[in-house]
């Protein structure tokens, strides 16, 4: 699993966020673009706890044009045995949400939950439903 963060400037983000996220590669598919970060290696900034960086050019974002989905974020828990260090770098990037930092081994896990109050929790590869 991993996790995006949409920026406004995601050169200018990248070079200031206090990791490394990658590289900043232009994308497309049919009528959108985005800039997006990679990794030369293809691995996710430390294991997935640390977000991906994306920027959606002209304010042209998928959302606008997709209908509602009725599920919503409830939280994301990010786990690191230096806790400390990743708020620290989360707090850089001006995160608003409900995101938990824990010590433990890396890892992330976010449950989502739907208006029917059904939520599903995702942990690295596992889907739990309660």
């Amino acid at each position: 699993l991993c996790w995006v963060v949409a920026v406004n400037n995601i050169e200018q983000t990248s070079m200031h966020c206090g990791y490394h996220p990658g590289n900043v590669i232009d994308m497309t598919r049919g009528n959108l673009n985005w800039k997006i970060t990679v990794p030369k290696d293809g691995s996710l900034p430390e294991g997935g706890v640390l977000p991906v960086l994306i920027e959606w050019p002209n304010g042209k974002h998928p959302t606008n044009i997709l209908p509602e989905s009725n599920v919503f974020l409830e939280e994301l828990e990010l786990f690191h045995p230096d806790p400390n260090e990743i708020s620290r770098i989360l707090s850089r990037l001006n995160l608003n949400g409900p995101i938990r930092v824990k010590p433990g081994k890396p890892g992330i896990q976010f449950s989502l939950k739907t208006t029917e109050k059904t939520t599903m929790v995702f942990r690295e590869n596992c889907l739990l439903k309660s």
